[in-house]
């Protein structure tokens, strides 16, 4: 399952393929005084913070075929893929994320569940922990899940102030946006 802003996964993948990106003036303001343009992903926009990362999971989650029951949970690792702990504007604790995503579904996963803060990395730790789950440890299946926003506060004052975000006098800057996979 996907979530970006685009939509789903199959819209995600059908605007990739048409090249559609769905750019957009958000609430926040550069040091210029000018909207700043990101790719927000298709989730409440009254929510922030963690409470947006974990509704962007759900999301993605619902989408693909895994409907475990909750007994089944509590053997199924979960991998939850977060940003590197030196990002600026990331989740303030990923084990309150993750307890709070387990709240959310009304589930609690296995106790080798953790989390991941490996950033762009993050997918390839998840694997490997996959991978050695599943061979070495005899475990038949395992959940990884990731978000990720640089549309916050934080985030975006950074950006802004190292001249990383895209603007009329930075045509080289970034776009800011934000995305939730389960596999």
């Amino acid at each position: 399952g996907m979530v970006t802003a685009m939509g789903d996964l199959e819209g995600s993948c059908a605007a990739m393929r048409v090249r559609f990106n769905n750019h957009k003036e958000t609430d926040f303001r550069g040091s210029g005084h000018e909207p700043i343009i990101g790719s927000r992903a298709a989730i409440d926009p009254s929510l922030h913070g963690d409470a947006r990362l974990v509704e962007m999971m759900v999301d993605a989650l619902a989408q693909t075929s895994i409907r475990p029951t909750q007994q089944e949970c509590a053997a199924i690792p979960l991998g939850l893929c977060t940003p590197e702990m030196q990002t600026i504007g990331r989740p303030a604790n990923d084990d309150a994320l993750l307890n709070r995503l387990q709240e959310r579904i009304g589930v609690k996963f296995s106790p080798d569940s953790g989390c991941l803060p490996h950033g762009h990395a993050g997918l390839m730790v998840a694997l490997e922990a996959a991978r050695a789950m599943l061979y070495e440890r005899g475990v038949d299946r395992m959940l990884v899940l990731a978000a990720d926003s640089l549309i916050n506060v934080a985030n975006l004052a950074a950006l802004d102030s190292q001249g990383h975000l895209l603007t009329p006098s930075n045509p080289h800057g970034l776009i800011p946006g934000e995305a939730a996979v389960a596999m």
